[in-house]
């Protein structure tokens, strides 16, 4: 439903009309109020404040997003679900992590996730520590890594981030200008 509502506002259609569908009210309806911590059931809350069938830390991103770029308050615990997919460096899980659990930052992930969270006066911690795990995990020659090396969706998933903070405001991260983003744009 994230996806969707994400390609529904991207081409300028309503995501609480999509094909007869409100993703918005689905995705606000579809928050988990507790989760499994057994590791081998299935169950499609890992953790509270997951969005039900988000079984990624790029489906919950989207799902953020998605709300966020709509004007839909974003449920509370959802956002704290995603803040718990935030590892010690700075990028974001692609796997719903247990609170706590370990964590591997994942470049693509992390895009997503900066671009909602930037949403968020709440998120921008969150926000200037991903733009710094970004800012790190770019290769000398622009590009950015992600499980198959350096290609153009991870590129363009940091990018995207990149540009979405430029575009709030010109926000980086404390200490940056906007001239070292669109640096950091601009060898990408």
């Amino acid at each position: 439903a994230g996806k969707l509502a994400v390609l529904a506002e991207s081409t300028g259609q309503d995501p609480a009309a999509f094909g007869d569908v409100d993703l918005l009210t689905l995705l606000t309806g579809n928050v988990c109020t507790t989760g499994n911590p057994d590791p081998n059931a299935f169950d499609p809350c890992t953790a509270a404040g997951d969005f039900r069938g988000a079984y990624s830390g790029v489906s919950q991103a989207l799902a953020v997003l998605a709300l966020g770029r709509a004007g839909v308050a974003v449920p509370a615990p959802a956002l704290t679900r995603l803040g718990q997919l935030q590892c010690a460096d700075g990028g974001f899980s692609s796997v719903l992590i247990a609170p706590g659990a370990a964590c591997t930052s994942d470049v693509d992930t992390t895009g997503y996730a900066v671009q909602a969270l930037s949403l968020k006066p709440s998120g921008q911690a969150s926000v200037a520590r991903g733009w710094e795990y970004l800012r790190g995990a770019q290769s000398a020659g622009g590009g950015w890594s992600g499980a198959a090396g350096i290609n153009s969706n991870s590129t363009g998933l940091a990018t995207q981030a990149v540009l979405a903070l430029l575009d709030r405001g010109g926000y980086v991260a404390p200490g940056a200008t906007a001239e070292a983003a669109a640096a950091t744009t601009a060898k990408a």
